[in-house]
């Protein structure tokens, strides 16, 4: 149109100055009439013209066909697709975590669609908008896939679905086929209300999250450093992600040194909370569940209004009964989580309660797991995003991988399996492979109450120990024996919460097996087993500490799983100069006389107070660290705010020393936990007012790392009240801490 316009006539002049001869002209070059070409006085405007024309009119044509019909073309287009996945419902959870391959098929509404991330790692997505209430794509708008997927939230609409499209299939040679389901009841045995559906994969995002989240915040780990009697996590809100979460730590907080779990549940609708867990997980709250369960108290309250709520007495007092171990937050949105977060945040500041780590679901976070060095009382950590970070693959391949393993391990050991078809792991219905799913993440539990912890500053992803550590396991009968027993225990769990029950004596005296009703012989304790099912458990532990070891190479050295060895110090307020030159002594004799202990993971119990304690502490961890050349994990227990311990070293002319904070261990290499001391409801002013009550909580202390540490070692300058603590070491162990035997 600039040529035409500009193009002069005979005279020089403009030639056309009515714009509707200059749209004409430039039509005419759009249809190809070629007229204009022969002009000599052509600008240069009309001879791009020549060469522009047919392809901005092949571009206009395609733009309208696409427009018009681009739904159809992609459709058509996706009918040629080879081993390709489809995903029919769209999810960025199935997307990121299960789809295997880069070639991506979408149907989906427009809407929803529009949801999806455009990640560049998935290049070869193909999506297709459909109605929200067309009928499933024909199978010739799908090629031939190798995977499918059902990836919407409603579980309903993936059974039918998938029903839809398996009938459609059927002379066809099938893909593998993923269902994802957050509603338990239908999860359990999708085959009863289709049974097509009876191989079908079954996936829940909740139950992805609730495995990982466990995995990494150790539960029962954090109550023993804390020194509880028990497991107790709040969880505020009641929706899919807490009913998953409350289940897989019902399955996975089971510890030779501890109680029963206890969960306190606070929603907005006790009522209504409580009637959707016994809807969707019924035996949570079964009486036949009820000595050995789980204790679960459901609160009603606002958590946005705690603080200024009559509900908070109910919420202090469960504090007051058992310390949380834990707070999970998991609401509908993120805005909503994050603001119940710094609530429950200034609650903590200004009551002095709630001392625990919150975690907090945020769906826009670009992982599921928390990060790894989240370990500290008064951390707000985020979790629960849409996954497809390397951990969390790695986390879903073992979870996979483990559950195929007891399977198999089980058929190879039972004769009439071994030889039976539909005992293959493929061949299995989803309500024969969850029991060995739920089974699965237990490994971490078993090495956890083995005394072994994972690499340090690392999500718990990967199956591998120390051979040297899985060999002493192995050969020592006590420590099988126990691990049984906590196996035993799980699987009690694992099949109460299918509903089954201890089976009644008959007239024969004896317990029968009953799938129909339910009833189970062995859900009795341990020690009421036979050898022969006391030999199940104690198999399966081997199978957990041969696969573990068997993983172990150089190349897999620095993932695996290291028993631990706890070293507690203490000593007097004061510095002493030799402190570094005497903790390294003490280190190079103690590896020198068990050289096993090398290859062990060092945690260093400490209180955090300024002098010898904390100039020890960083003494030893730097020691081991030049030794063995790995890093240590310094555990510090305060118990008050640095202010008020550090205030203590200055009255008595003391001088200070820097105190373990992330920013001043971290740089060094070595890991570093804080939990906190502190009395409930006790504010810094008021321990810094009251020395009794404070001279009284170290003393606690210092029991209570004694109670947790394989060895200790004592300030040889601590005065009256370390030559306590280490007496008291003397009578309860039986031996002498390492300054004494080593130096």
């Amino acid at each position: 149109m600039i040529g035409w316009s500009l193009h002069p006539g005979p005279n020089g002049a403009r030639l056309y100055t009515d714009w509707g001869d200059v749209a004409y002209n430039t039509l005419l070059a759009f249809t190809g009439d070629g007229s204009y070409m022969r002009d000599p006085q052509a600008n240069s405007w009309i001879k791009a013209t020549r060469f522009l024309g047919f392809l901005t009119t092949f571009y206009a044509i395609f733009a309208v066909l696409a427009v018009l019909f681009g739904a159809k073309l992609a459709r058509f287009l996706a009918g040629f697709r080879r081993n390709h996945a489809v995903m029919v419902g769209a999810s960025r959870y199935m997307l990121r975590q299960h789809v295997r391959g880069g070639k991506v098929t979408i149907f989906d509404t427009a809407e929803n669609l529009a949801t999806l991330p455009e990640d560049a790692t998935w290049p070869r997505v193909v999506k297709i908008a459909i109605t929200a209430h067309e009928e499933l794509p024909k199978l010739h708008a799908v090629g031939k896939p190798g995977q499918v997927l059902f990836g919407a939230s409603e579980p309903m609409q993936n059974l039918n679905h998938a029903h839809i499209w398996l009938r459609q299939r059927a002379d066809s040679a099938r893909p593998s086929i993923m269902l994802r389901l957050e509603d338990k009841s239908l999860a359990r045995a999708p085959d009863l209300l289709f049974p097509d559906l009876r191989q079908a994969e079954i996936v829940s995002e909740s139950e992805c999250l609730a495995r990982t989240l466990v995995s990494v915040m150790a539960p029962s780990r954090q109550a023993i450093l804390r020194g509880q009697r028990a497991v107790h996590v709040l969880l505020i809100g009641m929706g899919s992600n807490n009913l998953a979460l409350s289940e897989e730590l019902a399955l996975r907080t089971n510890h030779p040194s501890l109680g029963r779990l206890h969960l306190t549940i606070l929603d907005r609708n006790a009522a209504v909370a409580k009637r959707r867990m016994l809807s969707e997980r019924p035996d949570l709250l079964s009486p036949d569940f009820s000595e050995t369960g789980p204790k679960i108290t459901f609160l009603e309250a606002d958590a946005l209004h705690l603080g200024h709520s009559e509900h908070d007495d109910a919420l202090i007092a469960a504090e007051e009964a058992l310390g949380f171990t834990a707070i999970v937050i998991s609401t509908g949105t993120d805005a909503a989580s994050s603001a119940i977060a710094m609530r429950l945040r200034q609650f903590q500041q200004h009551y002095q309660r709630l001392r625990a780590p919150i975690f907090m679901r945020m769906r826009n976070s670009d992982t599921i797991a928390p990060p790894a060095d989240w370990h500290s009382h008064d951390a707000i950590i985020r979790f629960g995003g849409t996954g497809g970070q390397a951990h969390d693959l790695a986390l879903e391949t073992l979870y996979e991988a483990r559950a195929k393993a007891l399977h198999d391990s089980w058929r190879n050991n039972d004769r009439s399996a071994q030889n039976d078809p539909a005992q293959v792991w493929e061949n299995l219905s989803a309500a024969q492979r969850r029991p060995n799913y739920r089974a699965a993440m237990f490994a971490f539990e078993t090495l956890y109450a083995a005394g072994c912890v994972p690499p340090l500053q690392a999500r718990p992803t990967q199956l591998i120990l120390h051979p040297e550590v899985g060999n002493h396991l192995l050969g020592s009968p006590k420590d099988l024996r126990i691990l049984a027993e906590l196996e035993h225990e799980r699987w009690n769990t694992e099949r109460r919460l299918e509903g089954f029950r201890t089976a009644p004596l008959n007239a024969e005296n004896t317990r029968l097996r009953d799938n129909e009703k339910r009833l189970h012989p062995s859900l009795v304790p341990f020690d009421a087993l036979s050898h022969h099912e006391q030999d199940k458990d104690r198999n399966n532990v081997e199978l957990t500490l041969k696969l573990a070891s068997n993983a172990y190479s150089a190349a897999t050295a620095a993932s695996a799983w290291r028993k631990s060895l706890r070293i507690g110090l203490t000593g007097s307020l004061k510095s002493h100069s030799a402190t570094k030159t005497d903790i390294a002594h003490i280190l190079r004799a103690y590896l020198a006389h068990k050289p096993q202990a090398r290859d062990y993971s060092l945690e260093i119990l400490t209180p955090n107070a300024p002098g010898y304690d904390r100039d020890a502490a960083r003494a030893l961890a730097d020691a081991w660290q030049a030794i063995v050349a790995r890093p240590a994990h310094i555990i510090c227990f305060n118990v008050a705010g640095l202010s008020v311990v550090d205030g203590c070293a200055t009255q008595a002319d003391l001088g200070a020393s820097t105190a373990l904070t992330a920013a001043t261990v971290h740089p060094t290499g070595h890991a570093l936990s804080v939990y906190s001391f502190q009395p409930l409801g006790c504010s810094n002013a008021e321990l810094a007012q009251d020395s009794a009550t404070y001279v009284q909580l170290v003393a606690q202390l210092q029991c209570h790392i004694m109670s947790l540490a394989d060895e200790m070692i004592f300030d040889l300058n601590g005065g009256a009240h370390t030559n306590q603590a280490r007496d008291l070491w003397l009578r309860t162990r039986k031996r002498e801490s390492l300054e004494h035997r080593l130096q």
